[in-house]
């Protein structure tokens, strides 16, 4: 996976952590490194719209078993960037 890509999924995904990330922290600021839930604040309603909003975005599947082995946004975008080929 390029760095390009990664990027531009994490571009995409900003505009759904700007309704989730609690008030305060500018989503310009995230990066792939960013922990989920620690970092970002993220709570578990959170959890779940970021997961919905990846269905429809991306078509894929962010079962619950799914979801929570993801850590980091990286976890995340990788997930995306190898189930959208």
């Amino acid at each position: 996976m390029s760095r390009e890509q990664k990027q531009q999924v994490l571009d995409e995904l900003k505009k759904v952590f700007n309704l989730i990330i609690p008030n305060g922290m500018n989503v310009e600021n995230v990066t792939l490194e960013n922990n989920i839930t620690t970092d970002l604040g993220i709570n578990s309603v959170g959890v779940i719209y970021l997961a919905i909003a990846i269905e429809e975005l991306y078509g894929l599947d962010m079962s619950e078993v799914t979801f929570n082995r993801f850590k980091t946004i990286e976890d995340v975008v990788d997930y995306i960037i190898e189930r959208r080929k």
